[in-house]
């Protein structure tokens, strides 16, 4: 955007009673590369964002967006990771938990090793390879 009458540089914006000379520095200054610095100010940092995205080449934009799309990628499997631990852990402690129970019925004699067996879901081999621990 073209601003002849607005004739203000960068050492000249300081101070609160700036603003719109703020706003009209970026306006003036918005396509040019690195001469525009971050203010300090939310709306204009993201005001900055935007101008620097609309100005991008397409090449880089469909850089950006393939490298976002990756990222995605991996969010998706790393909370896939972390959903089938969940799993694994709540299966091996629920297996051991009936292990524990399993291997005191048997040290009781309470149940037979076939009952013991059936009760708790467990191969006979698991409660023979159990009785071999007591």
């Amino acid at each position: 955007m073209d601003l002849p009458n607005f004739v203000k540089e960068r050492g000249e914006l300081s101070g609160p009673e700036s603003r719109e000379d703020l706003w009209l520095y970026l306006l003036t200054h918005a396509g040019e590369r690195g001469n525009v610095r971050d203010f300090g100010d939310p709306l204009a940092s993201g005001a900055l964002e935007r101008i620097r995205v609309g100005s991008a080449q397409d090449e880089l934009l469909k850089e950006q967006a393939k490298e976002m799309v990756t990222q995605d990628e991996i969010d998706v499997r790393i909370a896939d990771g972390v959903l089938r631990g969940r799993e694994e852990g709540r299966a091996e402690g629920s297996l051991s938990a009936k292990r524990e129970i399993a291997t005191a019925m048997l040290r009781e004699n309470l149940l037979t090793e076939a009952e013991i067996a059936r009760h708790f879901g467990l191969s006979l081999a698991e409660i023979e390879a159990l009785k071999r621990t007591l």
